[in-house]
């Protein structure tokens, strides 16, 4: 799979991005909390490893082959993850990515808990992290 960057710096940020199929013309638009880099990887590893979560996506790659496929920015944002997976259902739905003869998204609508999930369990870690910056209190 190769990545389609306007900007390389934009790797780092997150956002919406599309996987594309070169050979059938078919396209999963997705949402990272992350880095674009970090989720490009995950999707990568999960495809050559046949366990990515939407079937479809996971058969077209077996059929063509990792060459066939793109990966690229839709949109950087800056935003809490509430807001990027709302713009992400709304990309969904606007180009009908759903539709097995347009796209491999299976749902419209994003599944908001695993990111949610991640975005507070990182918030109490760095927020724990500078508590006990100093030592642990029950120690001093």
């Amino acid at each position: 799979m190769k990545i389609i960057l306007e900007n390389t710096d934009d790797l780092n940020k997150r956002g919406i991005y599309k996987i594309y199929c070169k050979e059938n013309n078919k396209f999963y638009i997705g949402s990272t909390g992350k880095s674009f880099k970090q989720r490009f990887s995950q999707h990568k590893s999960k495809l050559k490893n046949n366990k990515h979560s939407c079937k479809h996506l996971q058969a077209a790659y077996n059929l063509y082959g990792e060459d066939s496929f793109e990966f690229s920015i839709v949109k950087v944002m800056d935003s809490i993850i509430e807001d990027i997976l709302l713009e992400e259902s709304k990309i969904i739905k606007d180009l009908d990515a759903c539709n097995p003869e347009i796209g491999f998204n299976m749902n419209p609508n994003c599944d908001k808990s695993a990111m949610l999930c991640k975005d507070v369990s990182m918030k109490a870690s760095e927020a724990l992290k500078e508590k006990y910056k100093e030592g642990i209190p029950h120690m001093k």
